[in-house]
């Protein structure tokens, strides 16, 4: 492994170590199969999204965010929704599991009829850290919806295909702040240091190996907060561009992401990098593309196109993701519910990769 080591203040420092250590003991457990909606192959992709840390604990474009997709999914049933991290803006939760940021800023918001039986499996953010991991993981016991059950933890779905045949879907879910470390500015541009523990990060690193090595899934799907591929304001994360990009390779899995405030999707020797990460607003500006392999980033949504946004809903949205059995698309909606890229369908695993290990 690559040893990095973050340069962060002092408490921060021990805040992640302790805070990492104490939750990655009980990762290993929490791997679990849970059957899906059998009537929907579809899945919400919702990034950056966390309100306010003042009354109401929402703001406009998160409530729009909210709206869009309750409205969607009354016409098309979710099997699930993935949060990509920065739950709480602006400092994660300053209390404990009882705080009223979980009511105020993801129950209340987060209503429609049609969202109510479906699990928001998330992942933290970089403002998360910002105030008290345990909280957003011990959560998880009081809520029938919001499903963290360690900073990092892997799901399996299965789902029945439009023509009969049943296939299954492998979520891993990843803490990149604990791999990458802790960005502690507003500066947008800020690259994270590198992880506060090195030890506890090789030891997420070695278990999401195991993950993908291990998976029989039809699909595999990494999710974490920081971006791989990114042409926004933050640009690629090195570290996982070193460590995990790799490792989608050569097991034939695909990654989502938030972070940067912006819709990306691109793509990049056989793995799709699906970014969704308006759903607290849009745009950051589009300043890092260069740094990205070229052609790779198919399209993207930022403060370069916010121009041609239309409506009347903030500039904010989320991304569904459409499995089936030979294939997956990614589409991108607004507030308003445009329908603003549809990526082609990507196929299955490659079946070598799929047969039982």
């Amino acid at each position: 492994r690559v040893a990095l080591r973050a340069h962060v203040p002092d408490p921060w420092l021990a805040m992640l170590r302790v805070s990492a250590i104490l939750l990655s003991l009980v990762a290993a457990r929490c791997t679990a199969t849970v059957p899906a909606n059998s009537t929907s192959r579809k899945l919400a992709l919702i990034g950056d999204w966390g309100g306010q840390g003042t009354p109401p604990y929402y703001n406009p474009p998160e409530l729009a965010t909210a709206e869009a997709l309750a409205r969607y999914s009354r016409d098309n049933p979710l099997s699930a929704a993935l949060l990509l991290g920065d739950n709480f803006y602006p400092a994660g939760i300053s209390g404990d599991a009882h705080s009223l940021r979980f009511e105020a800023t993801f129950e209340a918001v987060f209503n429609g009829s049609a969202l109510e039986d479906i699990p928001f499996f998330a992942v933290l953010g970089n403002h998360d850290y910002k105030g008290n991991v345990s909280a957003e993981v011990a959560y998880t016991a009081l809520s029938d919806r919001w499903d963290m059950p360690s900073t990092y933890y892997s799901k399996t779905l299965s789902f029945k295909g439009s023509d009969g045949a049943s296939f299954s879907a492998h979520f891993i879910a990843i803490d990149t702040v604990m791999l990458a470390g802790m960005t502690t500015g507003d500066d947008p541009t800020q690259q994270p240091p590198g992880p506060a523990d090195a030890v506890v990060a090789s030891s997420q690193w070695d278990w999401i190996e195991s993950q993908l090595s291990s998976s029989t899934a039809d699909f595999v799907f990494v999710f974490g907060h920081y971006p791989v591929i990114s042409g926004c304001s933050h640009g690629p994360t090195l570290i996982l561009d070193a460590l995990l990009q790799p490792m989608l390779e050569k097991y034939g899995a695909h990654y989502l992401s938030g972070h940067d405030h912006c819709q990306e999707y691109a793509e990049y020797k056989g793995v799709s990098y699906i970014l969704s990460g308006v759903g607290h607003g849009c745009c950051y500006e589009w300043t890092n593309e260069d740094k990205n392999p070229t052609g790779s980033i198919k399209w993207h949504h930022a403060a370069d196109t916010k121009a041609e946004s239309t409506g009347d809903a903030p500039d904010a949205g989320f991304a569904i993701l459409d499995l089936d059995t030979d294939g997956f698309t990614v589409s991108y909606f607004n507030a308003d519910l445009d329908t603003q890229y549809v990526s082609r369908k990507v196929a299955p695993r490659a079946a070598d990769l799929v047969a039982a290990k």
